[in-house]
């Protein structure tokens, strides 16, 4: 439930005044979207066959220019709510504050805490041309990888807490636009990283032995999997994937 205030000022260009307080705030059945976990054949496959996440409502009509319905009003929103859930994630003391003018939607604080991790979003939006351009700066500090992972249906098995500095930009508020079209740079900094299914350690210890080498050999090696005490990667992103540029790790046993 939310409580507070809404006050619209009718003119030619409406004014809104929002300013809205809950206990605990559902978005997952609030704001509806496609699931892009398929079923093939009774079995769950992640990251296949994913269909497009819906766009936000601040969308425009079809064959409009994307977000056009900033330009016809402005308004002054602030949000804060003790917890939000969002794709499956739990986030708590959630606080937003955001302004809209006639186009230029300016989100000058989103932030919230996930788990023992910290969020935080300020952008904005220029939807002022038909070409709209969106710059975000998320920093995260201490957040575990695996619960974001999940809430997008990555299929990597990886876990750990990152922290995260970031600018991005792009022309669309979407998923696939992301990983396909934004550009930026991050610096990330990871910390016990492990990354399920395959054990780096134990096949450079299996390399070593079969050269007539001797490997040491402990209980953290035997695992299937691989695990990195420190992960700091520098990461540019420029329309597609992410380079390998800068990056490292190293545990106990091995560094890469």
């Amino acid at each position: 439930s939310l409580t507070g205030h809404v006050q619209v000022t009718l003119a030619e260009q409406p004014e809104w005044q929002i300013d809205l307080q809950s206990s605990k705030l559902n978005l997952d059945n609030l704001l509806p979207h496609h699931s892009a976990v398929a079923q093939t054949g009774g079995a769950v496959s992640q990251g296949q066959n994913t269909l497009p996440l819906t766009r936000p409502v601040i969308a425009s009509r079809v064959g409009a220019p994307p977000y056009q319905g900033l330009q016809s009003f402005t308004a002054e929103i602030a949000l804060q709510a003790d917890s939000v859930r969002w794709r499956g994630m739990d986030f708590t003391q959630v606080s937003t504050k955001m302004s809209n003018q006639a186009g230029l939607l300016d989100i000058t604080e989103l932030q919230g805490k996930l788990a023992d991790g910290e969020m935080s979003l300020p952008g904005t939006l220029d939807a002022r041309t038909a070409s709209p351009r969106i710059e975000f700066h998320p920093r995260l500090n201490h957040v575990e990888i695996g619960t974001i992972l999940k809430a997008f249906n990555y299929p990597i098995s990886l876990t750990g807490k990152m922290s995260l500095v970031g600018d991005f930009s792009g022309a669309d508020i979407d998923a696939e636009a992301f990983r396909h079209s934004w550009k930026g740079k991050a610096h990330v900094d990871m910390s016990n990283t492990r990354l399920e299914g395959m054990n780096f350690q134990q096949l450079v210890q299996q390399a070593v032995e079969r050269s007539g080498g001797d490997a040491q050999q402990s209980q953290e090696n035997m695992d299937n999997a691989t695990r990195l005490d420190r992960f700091p990667p520098d990461l540019p992103r420029n329309k597609g994937p992410l380079p390998h540029a800068d990056r490292g790790g190293r545990s106990s046993l091995l560094a890469v």
